[in-house]
């Protein structure tokens, strides 16, 4: 197929700006300085975050898959995976792109080296996602265009933080981007199709892909290109036209090529695709539709499940962390689009928009669950970048009014720094991140997800393991048991053996009432009330903070009289178990556990005002406790006060429906106050009838 052939236009050339050579080597020299500069912060601080709570998961997915692959279909491990003792069966409908990737190059090293350098890949993929969206600009616009792109993404701390170890969204989106910089080229010289960039949407496509069942959304995008260029660009069209007939079918065979073979390779990276071809992209589909997981956030300062999002949940999302800098651009660009189609043309500007919003307008008006903010939309922002880019590049250097370039130039660089300098100084945390509108990250966290990935937890032992000498004391004969709510990941990431410690779960609910040495918790999945009273604790050895606010603490633990007392209470010794609570109250007054284990204790005794005083306190902190109703019910039991007492056991029994000894109490209580009706009802419950 020959070139389209057009004459010399008189006017600034629409996909490279008239600069002098020496512009040009300095603003290419830039985004090659920039790009290796921020590819260096993103690699480092790759290899010094700890093990995100989801990544076991996703690395065993990795190692069945690989043994899928080695036994040639015999081991089919993957399909029942199991990690934490739990099933994901759904984890089949995910791609293992990049998961079986790195099983099969990370070698035999220790664990913690082994997630590090899963990290290190997953910078690598979005250092490329950094690479080609500022290629996409440089070749419409120029490399002032391609550097204002990187600076754009680079200072966008969500995607960066994300860039350190999230190994599902990130390669999704390199692939995105990857496909959309080759759509770009080829839209640029179409009808004529380089043999390279077709080989490189074939491969962004099934990178994409092998990734998500969504990455067919390229399929759509590569079409509608074509539509546009075709429908909106003149001398494409008719070139396209004048071209003979066989010429025109080449193209299309070329164009259909491009549209089963990238999805194909994608697809073969699913085992579950070489098990199930027929059902299996169907299966995808629906369970990509709807996730059958429910995830618990904290949004707005409530305790919400991804099932029951508002609508705009999404939109705010974006508001609270994206940049403000990026926030204002997005402003800017919609009211530069007529200036953008005049000088880039309506079908890549409409191409650029329309890839850039569908995803959004889709998940909004479809109601698609989604939960973490945006990140499972982490795709479609290098495609709103080069938006910007072009917008910010007709400011900064198209714009004749030069005290107007400087003065926006001056806010913008502000505005950048001041988001890098936070970066910098919370680099593991950068995912998490929230703008200025909330008053910075310290302040949102107060009310929305902080540290989901309980990053933060990893570093608090970390310290532990630095600063304590019982962890490194190889005398030591007994385990060291740590109490944790992300304590699974932490048994995976560190080497428990050598250490001789073991991790054991717990959640915050209750935490104080195991016995442990040490607890390192996050404060995730709890209530701000309940945050707020909980922590910061007594005992604390270490406090990981971002911005004032904690995100994780590390406790020792030095007195167990609360421990004692718990064991004298399950042998029913009461007077041993009433001297050593009370100890463990006098120690930590805001012990909540001792509250609820002294209930138990005065309820036990018959001590009625006492059991109903210490269950109100914890039913003030924990407002669900089928426990705490339980106690009080049997403190207005015991003080014959038969009305309140009913009220907290049938709430107990409500929470609880499964608690024989609930029903028991209720039983009496109907017996001693001669309702015979209701002693039929509760005993036919109690014997399942």
């Amino acid at each position: 197929m020959s070139a389209r052939k057009t004459k010399p236009s008189k006017k600034k050339d629409h996909f490279e700006p008239q600069k002098d050579q020496e512009n040009r080597y300095f603003f290419k020299l830039a985004f090659w300085i920039t790009l290796a500069i921020v590819s260096l912060f993103i690699v480092f601080s790759s290899i010094q975050i700890g093990i995100p709570s989801d990544e076991p998961i996703d690395n065993a997915y990795g190692e069945a898959s690989l043994d899928f692959y080695t036994s040639f279909g015999r081991d089919t491990s993957f399909a029942d995976l199991e990690v934490f003792g739990q099933e994901f069966k759904y984890q089949k409908y995910y791609g293992a792109g990049f998961e079986v990737i790195a099983a099969a190059l990370i070698p035999e090293v220790s664990s913690s080296t082994h997630y590090k350098m899963r990290h290190l890949l997953v910078s690598f993929c979005g250092i490329a996602i950094l690479l080609f969206a500022g290629l996409t600009c440089k070749i419409l616009a120029g490399w002032e265009t391609g550097l204002l792109a990187i600076i754009l993404l680079s200072s966008t701390p969500t995607i960066t933080g994300h860039m350190l170890f999230n190994s599902k969204d990130i390669p999704f989106a390199m692939g995105f981007t990857i496909a959309i910089y080759f759509m770009v080229k080829s839209a640029l010289t179409f009808p004529k199709v380089r043999p390279m960039d077709l080989v490189g949407l074939v491969l962004g496509i099934a990178i994409a892909v092998s990734i998500r069942i969504g990455g067919l959304l390229l399929v759509s995008y590569f079409s509608l290109l074509l539509a546009v260029v075709l429908f909106f660009d003149r001398n494409a069209r008719r070139h396209f036209l004048s071209q003979d007939q066989s010429t025109r079918i080449k193209l299309a065979l070329v164009t259909v090529s491009v549209v089963i073979l990238g999805p194909l390779l994608g697809l073969l990276f699913y085992p579950n695709f070489w098990v199930e071809p027929g059902q299996h992209v169907w299966k995808a589909f629906n369970v990509a539709s709807d996730f059958p997981a429910r995830i618990t956030m904290l949004f707005e300062g409530e305790l919400i499940n991804s099932t029951s999002l508002p609508d705009y949940y999404l939109i705010k999302s974006l508001c609270i962390t994206l940049p403000v800098h990026v926030l204002t651009l997005v402003l800017v660009n919609l009211i530069l689009l007529p200036k953008l189609i005049k000088r880039y043309g309506a079908s890549m500007v409409s191409f650029l928009f329309i890839s850039t919003f569908f995803p959004i307008a889709y998940v909004w008006i479809k109601d698609l669950e989604i939960y973490n903010g945006w990140r499972h939309l982490l795709f479609f922002y290098p495609t709103l970048i080069v938006l910007l880019s072009l917008s910010l590049r007709e400011i900064l250097f198209l714009s004749k009014r030069r005290v107007f370039q400087y003065l926006i130039g001056g806010v913008f660089a502000l505005l950048v720094i001041n988001t890098m300098v936070w970066q910098v100084l919370n680099y593991r945390y950068q995912y998490a991140y929230y703008n200025e509108v909330l008053g910075g990250a310290g302040k949102a966290y107060e009310r929305f997800d902080n540290d989901y990935q309980q990053l933060g937890v990893s570093e608090a032992v970390k310290w532990l393991i630095d600063n304590e000498d019982e962890i490194t004391d190889k005398s030591r004969s007994e385990p060291i048991q740590i109490a944790s709510n992300n304590a699974y990941a932490l048994n995976m990431y560190f080497d428990t053996s050598a250490l001789n410690v073991k991790f054991g779960r717990s959640g915050v609910a209750k935490w104080k009432s195991r016995d442990w040495d040490y607890a390192a918790m996050s404060t995730i999945f709890v209530r701000p009330e309940v945050r707020d009273f909980v922590f910061p604790p007594k005992d604390l050895m270490y406090l990981e903070e971002v911005d004032g606010f904690g995100v994780a603490y590390l406790v020792k633990r030095k007195d167990r009289n609360d421990i004692r007392g718990q064991d004298a209470l399950l042998a029913q010794d009461f007077n041993k178990a009433l001297d050593r609570l009370s100890r463990a109250y006098e120690y930590d007054p805001d012990n909540a556990d001792v509250w609820l284990s002294l209930g138990y204790t005065f309820a036990s005794i018959r001590n009625g005002p006492e059991a109903v005083r210490f269950g109100k306190k914890y039913l003030d902190i924990y407002a669900n406790s089928w426990e705490a109703n339980f106690i009080i019910g049997l403190g207005y039991l015991h003080n014959r006060d038969y009305k309140n007492s009913e009220q907290f056991l049938l709430t107990a029994m409500n929470l609880n429906p499964d608690e024989d000894k609930i029903k028991t109490n209720l039983i009496q209580l109907y017996t001693e106050s001669n309702q015979p009706e209701k002693v039929k009802v509760i005993s036919d419950r109690l014997s399942g009838g």
